[in-house]
């Protein structure tokens, strides 16, 4: 927030999101994209450790984050996120994907359900299964990674 601030001379779009408009021409901006990308990959490193320390996931800080966190539903995005993850990673096991020209990726599920949603227990589960199977499979290693905390 902080760059955000500096990049808009005030920190008065905290309150008003409308102000994050003024970024727009600091795109082009060569000085600015560059601290952006600096800040990005702080925070990102930032993370990786987080999430060592509280869960003991080792995170590729250079992948792409792919995030989904909402309530969960069967018709909300995770189910199809999940199987996404499910098509790339038997792309990559039965050869149609090549693993060094795909962008490297690491997709969080973060989400909470009713107790008595049954559909959503299972969709977790499905989750989990699906991280279990790709965080331990050698050929993922660096490429695909799945973490529901």
């Amino acid at each position: 927030s902080a760059l955000i601030t500096e990049g808009l001379g005030t920190d008065a779009w905290q309150g008003d999101l409308e102000l994050l408009e003024g970024l727009k021409p600091l795109a082009d901006d060569p000085s600015f994209v560059k601290k952006f990308a600096k800040v990005k990959q702080e925070n990102k490193l930032a993370f990786v450790d987080f999430a060592k320390q509280k869960y003991g996931f080792e995170i590729n800080p250079d992948t792409m984050f792919n995030t989904i966190v909402k309530r969960l539903h069967e018709y909300k995005r995770q189910s199809m996120k999940i199987l996404q993850v499910i098509s790339t990673y038997a792309g990559i096991k039965n050869g149609t994907i090549d693993v060094d020209k795909m962008l490297p990726r690491t997709v969080f599920f973060g989400a909470k359900s009713a107790p008595g949603y049954a559909m959503a227990k299972l969709t977790i589960q499905l989750i989990n299964n699906v991280a279990r199977v790709v965080n331990n499979d050698p050929a993922c290693k660096g490429k695909l990674a799945v973490f529901f905390p």
